[in-house]
């Protein structure tokens, strides 16, 4: 498989060195009385003359060929089977110098003899991956195109400028540190081991056994020599260049013990199945860090100066069984029932007692009734209910757990080591258990040429683990607990349509449509939720999360705003009494939407015709909204020291009577509060992805019998074609958007 990897900032809007330097001199960066200030906007314009635009943003990038390969092999006899994989995938990142390869191989076998079946595996894969030198993509976002990154001899610049605004803004050069010797890398390798057993004691009696055994190693080191520019303003040489090392194990193995049994008696259909589960996780990590690096030759931990701070790293061993255990009836094909019923027992809480959940399942297969024959070709009716658990918290919320964490100091007097408690535990921890209640419906009509199903869920989760204030005097701020409901309730839909079917000429066409809508509801919380929205909602940034009895988990407060004040090019908020004010009030927040949209899904579309097949699938959201974090930061909250988004100097305010969307620029820089000002609906449809394919038949290509060719497929994939969205917001700043192109190849040997 042969993947191309494009990167793509077209969703980044940013100035060019003209409009960048224009919109400086408009705001009043370079004031006529200031010679100083003069001299630089002339240097910097003659840049721009001489025809210096740096797109800054393509300088780390690169087009990405991935190639991933794989070898199978198989063979045996009747009673003994093997098959032997090999994988290699080599997949350099669109940022410069990134990568992340992986090489696996994969054995296993079978045996069967009358009633007893064998089989075992063992995989060993190892991943290498490197994070590019050249820093994070949106550093270079904010560089200003009206710099050089190289001087008059063509040697890159460590410092572009010193820039003076409304205070002096020292200005890297990103690029630099691509050539300083920077270490970035991470590995990953894992073992994986399983053995399975099965021993048919009757026609309808087995009795099954598995065993697995897992082990990891990973490593983590990012060297950063003294020459890099985070240490270009620290004068201390000892804290120049750092090293930072994690390592760590981890191992785990399960035993699986089955039994099933099953009985048809005429019409009705008995089946019993039991499972016995028990396994063991273990983790060990320790992170360490140094700094004192003088030189990018010295690239090993050992070489440092001295310890940044005390070693670090976590130890952890969780235990667990389970029992489940299930019924099934059946009668004519047409009436079906299940029963389940499960226990676990788990050594992350302090009480090691069996948690039972349960379940029970009918269906109704009304097709399959005499009064619908030739009226429906499919008509099924599904009921559950049950009772579900999940655990979502660390063993030392339930069990006393200590730590030598800020105990590890030496005492000439008093040789012991102190350990503390690190938290205060709650040794009647639960589990959050949810009541699931649903219907679904199944329903085909011309030989299923069009399908259609329908689901409907209701879920309260109750017992929810939240955060419990407690009084100074117990020596810790809070304590886990069981409290608060949530209530989830939802639908979604599925439609299926065969537009095209023609057997003789060998073409298939199917238009599948899929609709989802959810809705949740807070039915409760704790004291320490409530204590926690108020320091939320008191938050001047981006919209945080407000959890209110009655209310969504995702849904956004923020204070009304009506836009800029034409006279004064402030900006207008509504008060929670609808009454104007120049002056952002925290009190004044109301729910304002909800970040979850109303509706969401895939609409797809598949044609097969003779050898050929072609896929389009589609994804799309409607009725939610989203903050424009990005927007805010590129125009109103940013530093005029850095390039901005174009937006920011079309239509900002700049005397009075100007009708405009944006705040006039600020030299000394201002924080915009967060209001419904930068609230957008977010609504979108994109192109997911697009296949195309097309098989090779040994009957009618000749060239195949000279190499032996039982199958020969070759496709085609990419993702994320086009974008269609309300929302103009910038994509892939941390890493650069890509998009991927994938060529497959695959053949099958006689």
């Amino acid at each position: 498989i042969y993947t191309l990897s494009l990167h793509d900032a077209l969703p980044i809007y940013l100035m060019t060195a003209s409009e960048k330097l224009e919109m400086e001199r408009m705001a009043g960066v370079y004031s006529e009385s200031n010679a100083t200030a003069m001299n630089r906007y002339n240097q910097l314009r003659r840049n721009v003359l001489a025809g210096v635009d740096t797109y800054w943003l393509s300088k780390p990038l690169r087009t990405a060929y991935q190639h991933r390969h794989s070898l199978s092999a198989a063979g045996g006899t009747e009673l003994f089977r093997y098959s032997l994989d090999l994988n290699t995938t080599f997949s350099p990142g669109v940022m410069k110098g990134s990568a992340n390869n992986t090489k696996s191989v994969n054995f296993s076998m079978t045996y069967r003899k009358q009633k007893v079946t064998i089989g075992a595996s063992i995989n060993l894969a190892e991943t290498d991956g490197h994070n590019s030198p050249y820093g994070s993509f949106s550093e270079y976002s904010r560089i200003n195109p009206y710099y050089r990154p190289y001087d008059a001899n063509g040697k890159i610049l460590q410092d572009l400028d010193n820039y003076i605004g409304a205070s002096s803004v020292l200005i890297a050069n990103p690029l630099y540190n691509a050539n300083v010797g920077i270490k970035d890398l991470t590995n990953n390798t894992n073992i994986a081991s399983s053995l399975n057993l099965e021993y048919r004691l009757f026609e309808n009696l087995r009795i099954t056994e598995q065993l697995s055994y897992t082990r990891g190693i990973a490593r983590a080191e990012q060297f950063l020599p003294a020459n890099h520019t985070s240490f270009i303003n620290e004068l201390d040489k000892t804290l120049k260049g750092s090293y930072m090392k994690n390592t760590g194990e981890s191992t785990s193995w399960s035993s699986n013990f089955g039994v099933n049994w099953n009985q048809p008696l005429r019409k009705h259909l008995i089946s019993v199945f039991g499972n016995w589960n028990v396994q063991e996780n273990r983790s060990n990590y320790v992170n360490l860090s140094a700094t004192g690096y003088p030189d990018s030759h010295m690239d090993d931990f050992i070489f440092g100066n001295k310890m940044s701070r005390n070693p670090g790293g976590s130890e952890s061993i969780a235990r667990s069984m389970a029992l489940i255990g299930q019924l099934s009836y059946s009668y004519d094909m047409r009436y079906s029932a299940d029963f389940n019923v499960s226990g676990e027992i788990n050594s992350s809480y302090a009480r090691h007692s069996l948690t039972p959940f349960w379940s029970v399942g009918a269906r109704w297969n009304a097709y399959r009734e005499k009064f619908l024959e030739g009226r429906v070709s499919n008509l099924v009716l599904r009921a559950t209910y049950g009772v579900t658990g999940s655990q979502n918290f660390s063993p030392a919320d339930a069990i006393e757990y200590y730590t030598f964490s800020g105990t590890m100091r030496p005492y000439v007097s008093f040789p012991m080591l102190g350990a503390v408690l690190s938290r205060l535990n709650n040794p009647n921890l639960k589990w959050a258990k949810t009541d699931n209640l649903g219907f679904g419906m199944d329903l085909g009509f011309w030989k299923n040429r069009v399908n259609m199903s329908f689901n409907y869920y209701n879920n309260i989760t109750r017992q929810l683990l939240t955060t419990y204030d407690l009084a100074p005097s117990t020596g810790f701020d809070s304590q886990i607990i069981n409290a608060g409901e949530l209530q989830n309730q939802g639908f979604d839909a599925t439609l299926n349509v065969i537009v095209l079917q023609n057997i003789r000429k060998q073409i298939y066409w199917t238009v599948a449509v899929g609709l989802n809508h959810n809705r949740n509801k807070i039915r409760k919380i704790s004291d320490f939720l409530r204590k926690m929205n108020e320091k939320q909602l008191a938050s001047k940034n981006a919209p945080l999360p407000v959890y209110q009895e009655g209310k969504s988990t995702t849904t956004y407060y923020a204070v009304r705003s009506l836009g800029i004040d034409p006279q004064t090019g402030k900006e207008v908020f509504l008060t929670r009494d609808n009454q104007k004010t120049f002056v952002w009030d925290s009190a004044d927040k109301v729910p304002v939407g909800d970040t979850n949209p109303d509706a969401s899904g895939t609409f797809s579309s598949s044609l097969n015709w003779k050898d050929f097949s072609a896929n389009l699938g589609f994804t799309y959201k409607w009725g939610g909204i989203v903050y424009n974090q990005t927007l805010v930061d590129k125009i109103e909250n940013s530093n005029i020291a850095y390039n901005l988004d174009r937006r920011a100097a079309k239509d900002r305010w700049q005397k009075p009577g100007d009708v405009t969307r944006y705040k006039r620029i600020d030299l000394n820089g201002s924080q915009t509060p967060a209001s419904t000002r930068f609230i957008m609906n977010d609504n979108e449809v994109k192109l997911a992805s697009l296949s195309l394919g097309y098989r090779f038949n040994a009957e009618k290509y000749n060239f195949m019998k000279g190499f032996n060719l039982q199958a020969l497929n070759v496709s085609f994939t990419t993702n994320d074609l086009f974008r269609i969205s309300t929302v103009r917001m910038e994509r892939g700043l941390s890493y650069p958007f890509a998009r991927s192109f994938n060529f497959t190849i695959s053949a099958i040997f006689k």
